[in-house]
């Protein structure tokens, strides 16, 4: 297991034909935000989202995208949000990439989530995730899965971290990424899923949670300046999209 995976999942073509115009006309929005709640009691069928011995840990993940060089940057802020009567560590997180990412490199930062897995799974729910990351465990045995035993690091009640993902998506802006991103989450077309591990008084029990969007920055759009939009032919715009099912 490294710290920098690559993964090749998808052909993804994207062509644009149209209208051709000057660069004045279009505002941009801003690379789009997300979050996705850790936290069952959110969900419309909570026990679908969690265990039924759940204990009342809560995380949140912020999704967050930035045009870079290498690509699409995907800056990931978890938090563990659970209450401070219960106590919780929130040992790693999971979640899918739409198929139009190609490859990725992890950048770890400051977080103790130096574990790196592909097609991680965490029982009872059901497939495998895209990507999942976590604090190391105890013992060799405890890191061979995301799901593996008890953490040395984590993150307590209270406390965040930010990880970083360079995403290879072909000649697509952060603004796009991001809008795809929101779009499958919305449509629970990708799924996420948080880890807790040393949950109650005496550090005995554990927590597996789904992910729920919970706050969501609108889709970024073009927008035509108005004065702009005088005398203005619009010739329309054609899209195509070619990709392969990827066997999980």
């Amino acid at each position: 297991m490294t710290n920098v995976a690559s993964k090749l999942m998808q052909n993804f073509a994207f062509t644009a034909a149209g209208v051709t115009l000057a660069a004045s006309t279009i505002a941009v929005a801003p690379a789009e935000a997300f979050q996705l709640s850790l936290d069952p009691n959110l969900c419309s069928v909570p026990s679908a989202c969690t265990t039924d011995d759940y204990t009342g840990s809560t995380g949140l993940l912020d999704f967050n995208f930035e045009d870079s060089t290498n690509g699409v940057l995907l800056n990931l802020t978890v938090t563990n949000t659970t209450s401070n009567d219960i106590g919780s560590t929130l040992v790693g997180v999971a979640f899918d990439l739409p198929d139009f990412v190609t490859a990725f490199s992890y950048d770890q930062q400051d977080s103790e989530y130096g574990q790196l897995y592909e097609d991680a799974s965490l029982r009872p729910f059901d497939g495998t995730f895209d990507v999942g990351i976590r604090a190391s465990a105890n013992g060799r045995r405890g890191n061979r899965s995301f799901a593996g035993g008890n953490p040395r690091g984590g993150l307590r009640q209270g406390e965040s971290t930010t990880v970083s993902f360079s995403l290879d998506a072909g000649d697509l802006t952060a603004d796009t990424v991001s809008t795809q991103f929101y779009n499958a989450y919305v449509n629970n077309q990708l799924k996420a899923a948080g880890r807790f591990q040393q949950v109650g008084p005496n550090g005995e029990e554990s927590d597996k949670v789904l992910g729920i969007v919970q706050r969501i920055t609108e889709p970024p759009q073009e927008v035509p300046e108005p004065t702009a939009l005088l005398g203005l032919g619009l010739m329309g715009s054609a899209f195509s999209l070619s990709r392969r099912k990827r066997a999980k």
